[in-house]
């Protein structure tokens, strides 16, 4: 995604999702959990982040290199090339996300997106940091077939929306052709299904043509159980992102062979060599027994961590708006980067204060040096005869998210030692 649609879609998308989660609090339906709506939420933000420092790297290829000096032909672009290019990367993307789940490489990825046991529209921002880097390949083709770059764009951004908007139990089935051309929201439960008979099932992003033609269709029966096969227990978004990668090491070490590591790599989730017990099947699911991981988010703690999201999110957004204006002395892709840096480590280390990790509290005493330090080198470059005034209102905020973390830090401490 552009950074102009970004600075429209953030917004718009935050809107659908607090719209879907007031219709969960009325409705008492119980499909939002604070700690994993805010873990989606960061994994949303480092996602996007990293395409602020990765887009004119994709867009030069797509358009430069792929359209302009690769392709064979040129389609016009109007509604029906931008449907058939929809349709085209729907096509690439239902390999592409089948070979996500097929390959320990890939599903070291997207296993973050599935890691959620809830399914809401913000489970479609859960979106890996690294995912973009590993699978944006697969797409450098479709602009050699001519579609002009505003029809792959906007054919991207109808792809993305839609795939946000099926991330909802709130919409029943739909009429039976409805169902049978396209990815609604009953089909896409299914794929965030962790019983055996869900799994690797209906891939598509749009059309779930691609699954009945390819033999990976499957119809909702009773409710999926969400999530992933073995539960995280935790919602810090940094372990959401790179727990499997560090399970993945952990074997490679194991196997003394060359050709086994390399076979593991593009195996299957599951697959082990029979000196490490071989392949694990998914095993069923005892709904009788089984308790979603929800932690306790309430009092200061809670509070504190919604704060810190509430500014890393504004955060992003000044970023996204401000960024065309940033130049001469300020060296924008270097305040970006520390900024958007500080931006992620809002989303990260506050929430990992309820896994109880040590080096949390430290962590976050830096954290907030380094914000003061951030702002108030922003406010002498570029406020500097208020630079007084400024430096004081920044010390004030630091000073007192620190007194708030510390305390609710140490309060948090003490409940569980009690």
């Amino acid at each position: 995604m552009t950074p102009q649609f970004l600075l429209w879609a953030v917004p718009i998308l935050l809107f659908l999702t607090l719209f879907e989660i007031a219709l969960d609090f009325f409705r008492q339906n119980k499909h939002f959990n604070l700690p994993d709506t805010l873990t989606n939420i960061s994994c949303g933000i480092g996602n996007q982040g990293l395409n602020l420092f990765t887009e004119g790297i994709k867009l030069f290829l797509f358009i430069d290199i792929f359209f302009h000096r690769l392709a064979f032909t040129t389609i016009p672009h109007a509604w029906w090339s931008v449907l058939l290019c929809l349709m085209t990367i729907d096509f690439v993307f239902y390999w592409e996300h089948r070979f996500s789940h097929t390959m320990n490489i890939l599903w070291g990825t997207h296993v973050v997106h599935h890691s959620s046991e809830e399914f809401n529209l913000s489970i479609a921002l859960r979106r890996s940091w690294l995912a973009d880097l590993l699978v944006f390949g697969f797409f450098l083709p479709i602009p050699m077939l001519g579609f002009q770059p505003e029809t792959f764009l906007t054919a991207v951004v109808l792809h993305n929306f839609y795939q946000f908007i099926i991330h909802t139990r709130k919409v029943g089935r739909l009429p039976w052709l409805v169902e049978w051309v396209l990815h609604t929201p009953s089909h896409h439960r299914v794929h965030h299904g962790k019983d055996p008979k869900y799994i690797d099932k209906n891939f598509s992003g749009v059309f779930i043509l691609w699954d009945r033609l390819f033999g990976t269709f499957k119809g909702e029966e009773e409710e999926p159980t969400y999530g992933i096969t073995t539960p995280l227990q935790t919602n810090n978004p940094a372990l959401v992102n790179l727990h499997y990668y560090a399970d993945m090491a952990g074997n490679l070490r194991r196997m003394p062979s060359w050709s086994d590591k390399l076979r593991y790599l593009f195996a299957p989730p599951g697959w082990l060599p029979e000196y490490l017990g071989g392949y694990k099947a998914p095993p069923e699911v005892d709904k009788s027994r089984y308790r979603k991981y929800v932690p306790n988010f309430s009092g200061p703690l809670g509070a504190y961590v919604l704060v810190q999201f509430l500014f890393g999110l504004c955060g992003l957004l000044l970023l996204l708006v401000t960024r065309k204006y940033l130049g001469g002395s300020l060296q924008p892709a270097y305040f970006e980067l520390v900024f958007f840096g500080l931006i992620a480590l809002a989303s990260v280390i506050p929430i990992a204060a309820f896994d109880r990790r040590p080096w949390v509290r430290p962590a976050e005493i830096i954290r907030l040096v380094l914000v003061w330090v951030v702002l108030s080198s922003y406010f002498v470059l570029t406020m500097p005869g208020q630079y007084g005034l400024a430096l004081g209102g920044v010390t004030l905020v630091v000073a007192g998210m620190m007194k708030w973390f510390l305390k609710a830090e140490r309060g948090m401490r003490h409940q569980f030692s009690a």
